[in-house]
């Protein structure tokens, strides 16, 4: 489980820089799960069809709202905020599926939810900065703050791809639950990358580096194969419990790296709102050791 923590926080290093839309990103980091995940059904014989209409439509549903739309916004988010916060804030996502959970019934809130969220969200406020929001500069604010949102709205679909996760776990295979979820997520991308422009796609294609690719392929293959299956493996085996307080210190693996990769100096502000969004949804996250 620390090679999930180590590839959810390195990760978003690899593409956090490369200049390309957010939707054509993420359809091709799921590309690079997809082939490997068939190769891997092909040679090992599985059967892949579902016969049940309501696992297959989680399992659709957990596509969408994971890799596809979640990091998608995602990416859109950290190239208006930067990777640090943009990751720090899509990872309150522990909330979210605790409320999803609640809406579900599938748990309830507890104290520990409502202390972790004001942590957290009290991080978000010391983390963002405020001198960035100058009226002065109208058109700065508005990506900034439109990037704060889409980090939050990723937050949101991670949650319920959480929970969707937790479903599916207990009924197939994780082959199965990669398999569909990345396929699903590729579908969505093209569907998206039709209406929005097909030649712009071929065009940012074409600008991509072979470098550019090789950083998008193996950033997909960390977290939507290696770090899925190890995120899912720690489902079935521990709970959740574990998985979770282990991939919430990921902003600060991120942060780390950010410092010892760029050579570039972070703010004490940032280091501090990320510390107390990790701290707060590790706090949210303890309800499953402690009943209250």
């Amino acid at each position: 489980m620390n090679h999930h923590l180590l590839r959810n926080g390195v990760s978003p290093l690899l593409i956090d820089r490369i200049k390309a839309s957010s939707y054509i990103i993420t359809l091709l980091r799921n590309s690079a799960t997809i082939i490997f995940i068939i190769s891997y059904i092909l040679l090992n014989n599985i059967n892949v069809f579902i016969h049940d209409l309501n696992i297959l439509i989680i399992l659709i549903l957990l596509g969408v709202s994971g890799p596809a739309l979640a990091d998608q916004i995602y990416i859109a988010s950290m190239k208006r905020i930067g990777v640090n916060l943009s990751t720090a804030i899509s990872y309150t996502y522990v909330f979210w599926a605790s409320i999803i959970s609640q809406i579900l019934s599938i748990e309830n809130i507890t104290l520990l939810d409502v202390a972790g969220s004001l942590i957290a969200f009290l991080g978000l406020g010391i983390g963002v900065d405020m001198n960035r929001l100058s009226f002065e500069k109208r058109s700065f604010i508005k990506e900034y703050v439109i990037g704060i949102f889409l980090a939050l709205v990723s937050g949101v679909f991670w949650g319920l791809a959480t929970v969707l996760s937790k479903i599916a776990v207990t009924e197939l295979s994780f082959e199965i639950i990669i398999f569909y979820r990345s396929l699903t997520a590729i579908a969505i991308m093209i569907l998206i990358t039709w209406i929005l422009s097909r030649k712009s796609f071929v065009q940012e294609y074409r600008n991509l580096r072979w470098r550019d690719l090789t950083n998008i392929f193996l950033s997909g293959l960390l977290s939507f194969l290696i770090a899925y299956y190890f995120f899912l493996t720690a489902l079935q085996n521990v709970g959740v419990v574990i998985p979770s307080i282990i991939s919430l210190s990921s902003p600060l693996v991120t942060l780390t790296f950010y410092y010892l990769t760029r050579r570039e100096k972070i703010e004490k502000r940032l280091v501090i709102g990320v510390s107390l969004i990790t701290i707060g949804s590790i706090v949210s996250t303890m309800k499953y050791l402690i009943k209250i």
